[in-house]
């Protein structure tokens, strides 16, 4: 079992929580404790007058002290211990931040904002509630079991459902198709599924023929990045969720799928719909202040797997990356197009587009991983050569993955795409497998 499925498990996160809980009840309750024998240790000199005596307790105060100081170096320690398990390729802060964040790593996201260190439970299946067995209405079945979308533009926020019956595909005209929240994927009477915010949905499908007769299918919609933003103006806006007209007042706050009033241009969505108490409101984004990130659930691994296969991206080796800087999560995998399964996956920090108004960092493109020229000393970061992105279809480079990252998940850089330094040690370690893999940033 991979560090990853391990750091996934929840009996084991379990046990993780439990000892970080009596660690840090220890380091709080300790040294009280400490203290309280010390005072008594030397009220019992006070009280005593015997040298022999005052000596006996002088010195176990002593050890309760130095005690005490060893404890207050438990947790720099055991950072240590973890940052030189890291350096060996395996990144152990994976555990303690899913177990610190374990009560919502249990939670389905519903609406796309969640800690650090979180993961989406994966999609379920089909499920179907089929009340008889009327040979003129035959039980059907949805072809596609789990269904990932992206909500970036018309190549990977759109899907049709396909339905087929006694083994054969049939006309969706043949059924009614409704989704649990459309504000977050709708879906038309074609059965054509548009991702329009990130979170998960139930869509249904029952026979027009039959109503008892129907089918649900769960969809996730992944999202490349959500602000928190502050409204410069009151504004009416209408709700995607409900459809009707939404007041809301100067400074309200809430999340956005995209950027609000930004000089960029280039990179990041500039967003039209604001997520205030459960409801979607759209609204222009010149409007909407951003000051700060949402990091979204960490999407599991068997459903960043179907969103790569679903969309066909394809790499000229045995390995593909993708980006998500929705969830500040790189995802790696190997295999080939249509088939690609997942194999690990890395913390990423990308573009501030807030701080420095970078609008590089994430982009909706494909590029071929290369080293640049290890002579230049900008080209090594933290002893580490930096991979750089080159346009899959033109040959200048761009947003390039080096060192000097963190697990926060934030973006945090000046347009590159920053890894943990073990992460980076690692993919460096295989660069001659990795040349020229694609480098998805969707």
């Amino acid at each position: 079992m991979s560090v990853e499925e391990v750091c996934t498990n929840g009996g084991v996160l379990t046990v993780i929580a439990i000892v970080l809980t009596v660690l840090k009840i220890l380091f709080i309750v300790g040294p009280i404790i400490a203290i309280i024998m010390i005072s008594i240790d030397f009220g019992k000199n006070v009280i005593s007058g015997n040298d022999d005596a005052i000596r006996k307790n002088l010195s176990t105060a002593i050890k309760r002290i130095l005690a005490c100081v060893a404890l207050f170096f438990v947790p720099f320690i055991t950072n240590v211990l973890v940052d030189a398990l890291g350096s060996l390729g395996v990144n152990y802060t994976l555990c303690i931040e899913n177990s610190k964040n374990y009560s919502d790593f249990i939670k389905e996201d519903e609406g796309g904002e969640n800690a650090p260190g979180t993961t989406l439970p994966s999609l379920g299946g089909t499920s179907s509630s089929n009340k008889n067995n009327d040979p003129n209405d035959p039980t059907f079945k949805i072809t596609k079991d789990k269904i990932v979308l992206g909500h970036y533009n018309s190549t990977v926020n759109k899907y049709t459902l396909v339905i087929k019956s006694k083994g054969k595909t049939v006309s969706n005209s043949k059924y009614k198709f409704e989704s649990s929240n459309k504000a977050i994927a709708s879906v038309n009477s074609k059965g054509v599924i548009t991702g329009k915010f990130g979170g998960s949905v139930t869509i249904t499908v029952t026979s027009k023929a039959n109503k008892n007769n129907k089918q649900k299918v769960r969809v996730l919609v992944v999202h490349t990045l959500y602000t928190k933003v502050e409204l410069t103006q009151s504004v009416v806006g209408v709700s995607t969720k409900t459809g009707k007209n939404v007041r809301l007042a100067k400074g309200t706050k809430g999340v956005y799928n995209g950027i609000g009033a930004s000089n960029c241009t280039n990179g990041y969505l500039r967003g039209d719909t604001i997520k205030v108490n459960g409801d979607y409101i759209k609204i222009d984004y010149s409007i909407a202040k951003p000051y700060g990130y949402s990091v979204s659930s960490i999407i599991s691994d068997e459903d960043a797997e179907n969103f790569v296969n679903t969309f066909g991206f394809e790499s000229q080796t045995k390995y593909l990356f993708w980006s998500n800087a929705g969830t500040g999560i790189d995802y790696m995998f190997t295999g080939k197009k249509g088939k690609w399964k997942f194999y690990r996956k890395f913390y990423i920090n990308v573009g501030h587009v807030i701080a420095y108004n970078a609008c590089t960092g994430v982009h909706f493109d494909m590029y071929l991983a290369e080293h640049g020229d290890l002579s230049d000393p900008k080209n090594i970061v933290n002893g580490i050569p930096v991979i750089y992105k080159r346009y899959y279809s033109r040959t200048n480079h761009t947003n390039p993955w080096h060192a000097g990252g963190s697990n926060t998940r934030l973006p945090a850089s000046h347009g590159c795409t920053r890894f943990i330094d073990s992460d980076m040690r690692y993919l460096d370690s295989m660069y001659s497998k990795i040349y020229h893999s694609s480098l998805v940033d969707y």
